[in-house]
């Protein structure tokens, strides 16, 4: 049951690197996409909610910003592609494949450049409304990068949650913030597979955590 799990998840990679490649292609050779998008319409009615339709709306993306558009879309679905590698490798291995650790390595790393590479893209730096996507990616860096207390560390993934809820109730794009929490771990996971030593001292499982919440490295007992 399993193996017929990851094959399926395997199968959902591939068909999904390769049509979000082909689309951004697409959009390359024209230099111009349309994005269709469907919103429900409701209101509140006699205390309870009732759906008044659904509206389809369309963003057009033409010459240069489609191109730009294009290109995220394509090394999304080549990151989709890697993934399935790697999934891949991990059948080879579990097959008794003797896959030699620096693979894995280059794997995450061209991953790594290929996610970049995606959400500069999808998420211009010059545009007003995706800012929110790299404070996210920035206050998660400061956070395990400064040497801040552990207890304050750990509250940086809720506050970015609630973020999210609070930026959706107010009406502002809360996607933004969504895509630059998943990005952000995602990111890491690479990080830690080329780099192990990247984990911070607060976060590593040599260290030991009291209860007046400092941390303090674990003696080896020669």
């Amino acid at each position: 049951m399993r193996h017929a799990i990851r094959i399926l998840f395997l199968a959902i990679l591939l068909l999904g690197g390769l049509g979000l490649a082909r689309e951004g292609l697409r959009a390359i050779r024209n230099q111009a996409y349309v994005l269709r998008y469907t919103e429900e319409l409701s209101w509140a009615a006699g205390g309870g909610r009732e759906s008044a339709g659904v509206e389809s709306n369309a963003a057009e993306f033409g010459g240069r910003e489609a191109v730009v558009f294009g290109v995220g879309f394509s090394a999304l679905g080549g990151l989709l592609l890697l993934w399935a590698a790697g999934l891949a490798l991990g059948f080879a291995g579990q097959a008794g494949l003797r896959v030699p650790p620096a693979v894995y390595r280059g794997l995450a790393g061209i991953s790594l450049a290929t996610l970049a590479a995606a959400s500069l893209a999808l998420f211009p730096v010059w545009r007003l409304r995706t800012l929110p996507f790299y404070v996210v990616l920035l206050a998660f860096t400061l956070a395990l990068a400064l040497p801040v207390p552990a207890h304050v560390r750990k509250k940086a993934f809720p506050g970015a949650v609630i973020a999210v809820i609070l930026a959706g109730m107010a009406g502002f794009p809360a996607f933004p913030i969504f895509a630059g929490i998943v990005v952000f771990l995602v990111a890491g996971t690479h990080l830690l597979v080329i780099w192990p030593k990247l984990v911070p001292p607060s976060l590593s499982p040599k260290t030991s955590t009291l209860r007046t919440g400092t941390s303090r490295p674990t003696r080896r007992i020669p």
